[in-house]
């Protein structure tokens, strides 16, 4: 098994996911431009500039009382003062209750944030809830809390991460379900996977069944290929008069609804968002659907933290609905996602992320880290990993390429000339124009390469997909397809002299895919941790 991906930057998801339940005032990254240089700096609700230290990047916005930031090329956890807690790490992976996880070289290290203690090493840690840990030595997992009192040694093939009520892990290809003072309760089910804090994905022969994590059977048989589980319901592909689908149902098996979808979101809390073919409509449990079918997308991250409002785009205009779809408020134009939180409605289109108050009163705008907007993407081999460059659509060039994509959208001068660093991920760039210097910087990903073979029904399938685009696109020569993938989330892309091109979404081709048998939706289903 495999070690998880680095954390990958995407400012605007992280954002919105650094919500507390803390009283502590919430803070936001802002990305500034000046004559000489492109920096972030944190504000609150009121647009104040709390933090004034303008960090070169932000990898992890303020959960509680911690963020992760890049300063000076070095990344640091600071605090809500803007005061450096750690510094010079290699990598960050998990900051939960007060603790760290963080890289140190091939090993794992456990830190109090408060002390600066190093409370435990090990090939890898997760942070479970009640503060126990499953870790990672040698080739077997095993789970311990901070003192040793409760402890089980390494003897598990995998192990999820402990939950509110137990964990769960495989030993000897078997699930093991394992509660709060580490007894162990073995099971005869194969392939199991824990899919939230209540429920676990069992196999039994062909049978797929949903267990509790008491190991009784909720539901004795998922029919159709199971794709997501959440708030007390789950989705399947399924067919019908030869056209994949997705049907709802309950965790017991129950239809939430006769109709059939293209496409379905579970939002929690009895809701999820259903497209048509087309576009997503708002549907609850308990009363059906509740909107027309307008939206792009429908999102509620968490019915606790933004008020039990839902959040769509129609038409490009930002979308605030209550629980019954009604409509509350409308913000922004031409943008691509929103989202509410405690403070703010947060809107993200093609340059910019938005902040406005609850009023729908513009606070504050940030420039995104990457300015080039909807683009293909290259991938460039280096160092025996694969670089993800941001490219214009119109061209095939590689990093040139890139750094003149942008230079179009900064300036109308064309003779332009740059400086740039590749600092981990990020590349820090000047763009020297006559006149002034414009500095900015694009995301480079790392990846890791999925067969191709294991997702799909048959290589038949692949080759048709493959004669297809390559006709569409009107590529020569050799073409194959490769497939990436950047923490969980799949691209496929066709290579031709050892160029690639993003040009295959992954909803277009679904019908295609071993959804259950592939080894990579396995992992999309119920992530693991790997060796």
């Amino acid at each position: 098994m495999k070690k998880v991906l680095p954390l990958i930057i995407c400012i605007l998801a992280l954002i919105f996911t650094s919500c507390t339940k803390k009283k502590s005032e919430k803070l936001y990254p802002v990305l500034k431009y000046t004559d000489n240089d492109a920096s972030y700096v944190f504000i609150n609700k009121d647009n104040e500039v709390k933090i004034d230290k303008h960090y070169d990047d932000v990898l992890k916005a303020f959960e509680g009382d911690y963020a992760v930031v890049i300063e000076n090329g070095k990344v640091s956890i600071i605090n809500r003062e803007g005061e450096d807690v750690l510094s010079g790490i290699e990598n960050v992976y998990q900051i939960k209750d007060g603790l760290v996880t963080v890289k140190n070289k091939d090993k794992t290290d456990l830190i109090d944030l408060k002390t600066k203690d190093v409370l435990m090493t090990y090939d890898y840690i997760l942070i479970g809830e009640n503060k126990i840990f499953s870790y990672l030595d040698g080739d077997k997992w095993g789970y311990r809390n901070l003192d040793g009192e409760k402890t089980l040694a390494p003897q598990f093939e995998e192990a999820y991460p402990f939950g509110k009520n137990a964990g769960v892990a495989v030993k000897d290809g078997k699930a093991v379900i394992i509660d709060g003072d580490m007894n162990v309760k073995e099971t005869n089910y194969t392939e199991s996977y824990k899919i939230n804090d209540e429920t676990i994905l069992a196999r039994e022969g062909n049978r797929q069944l949903l267990l509790d994590l008491n190991g009784e059977v909720v539901n004795p048989e998922v029919k159709g290929d199971l794709t997501e589980v959440y708030g007390g319901m789950y989705t399947v592909f399924d067919r019908k008069n030869g056209e994949l689908v997705k049907k709802v149902y309950t965790l017991k098996g129950e239809p939430v609804s006769d109709e059939v979808f293209t496409d379905v979101r579970l939002l929690g809390n009895g809701f999820f968002a259903a497209n048509n073919g087309e576009l997503f409509a708002l549907y609850s449990e308990k009363d059906g659907r509740v909107t027309d079918f307008k939206y792009d997308f429908l999102s509620a991250e968490s019915f606790d933290v933004n008020g039990g409002f839902v959040t769509g785009v129609s038409n490009g205009v930002g979308e605030i609905l209550d629980k019954n779809g009604n409509l509350k408020k409308t913000v922004g134009e031409n943008i691509d996602s929103i989202m509410k939180d405690e403070n703010l409605i947060i809107t993200s289109d093609y340059g910019k992320i938005t902040y406005f108050d609850q009023d729908g009163n513009v606070i504050e705008k940030s420039p995104k880290i990457n300015p080039v907007g909807t683009v293909k993407m290259l991938i460039d081999e280096k160092d025996g990993k694969n670089y993800l460059f941001i490219v214009s659509k119109d061209t095939n060039e590689k990093l040139n390429a890139s750094l003149k994509s942008i230079a179009d959208r900064i300036t109308t001068e064309k003779n332009v000339t740059y400086d740039y660093r590749l600092e981990g991920d990020i590349l820090y760039a000047t763009l020297k124009a006559h006149d002034k210097n414009y500095p900015f910087m694009v995301d480079i990903y790392t990846s890791e390469v999925v067969d191709a073979k294991d997702i799909f029904i048959d290589e038949a399938a692949m080759k048709s997909i493959v004669d297809q685009k390559k006709t569409e696109e009107n590529m020569q020569g050799d073409v194959e397809l490769v497939c990436f993938s950047f923490e969980n989330e799949l691209k496929m892309v066709l290579r031709s002299d050892k160029e690639y091109f993003v040009d295959i979404p992954r909803e277009e081709i679904e019908k295609y895919l071993d959804l259950t048998g592939g080894e990579f939706f396995k992992s999309l289903l119920a992530p693991k941790i790997n060796k």
